[in-house]
């Protein structure tokens, strides 16, 4: 409801695996259309007319996607390249951001390598951080990790930054909205 005002629901999808949902809101105003991603696949792509932005006849497809978690790299690429492969702009005009789920940075460089994109780099971690109590019983005991990712084609540009990060009080509880910190690309 709060982002009614200013946003226009696209669409969303379930992430069966992680027991989440990928869901996509585009600016108001804004011409955009969805576009049709495998249903098994946990993703949500739009493609969005940037004319209506003042930025000339093109289109940028955005994909959010919500990846598997675990020793599964091989099926996080194939889910990335599926979404690439989609007929819409060519893969050089393409967003893919989400929780990617990525074990490490390795990992990320190498699918950035393989599917000839770019990452979006940003400070601190998305995920695990001390900080964040969303789960009482969380096991993960180290530093953070940055399991979201923001990754672009070659004519696109876009920088990420951690958000998100403050608690919420409310009844004299302090809590976290989500156990991600969210990004702002």
């Amino acid at each position: 409801e709060e982002l009614s005002g200013g946003y226009t629901f696209a669409g969303a999808t379930e992430a069966v695996e992680n027991r989440g949902c990928v869901h996509a809101y585009v600016r108001s105003g804004a011409e955009f259309a969805c576009v049709e991603v495998s249903g098994k696949d946990p993703c949500v792509a739009v493609l969005v007319d940037l004319e209506s932005f003042g930025c000339g006849a093109q289109s940028l497809l955005i994909a959010g996607v919500h990846l598997p978690v675990g020793d599964c790299a091989g099926r996080r690429q194939q889910i990335l390249q599926r979404i690439l492969a989609l007929d819409c702009v060519g893969p050089e005009r393409v967003l893919l951001l989400g929780d990617m789920n990525v074990k490490d940075d390795a990992e990320v460089k190498r699918l950035c390598a393989r599917l000839d994109v770019a990452e979006a780099r940003y400070n601190g971690f998305s995920w695990g951080v001390r900080e964040n109590k969303f789960y009482e019983d969380m096991a993960y005991h180290g530093s953070g990790m940055r399991k979201d990712r923001m990754l672009f084609g070659h004519k696109v540009w876009a920088e990420a930054h951690l958000v998100g990060q403050g608690k919420q009080f409310f009844d004299g509880v302090e809590f976290c909205l989500s156990d991600h910190f969210g990004l702002m690309i």
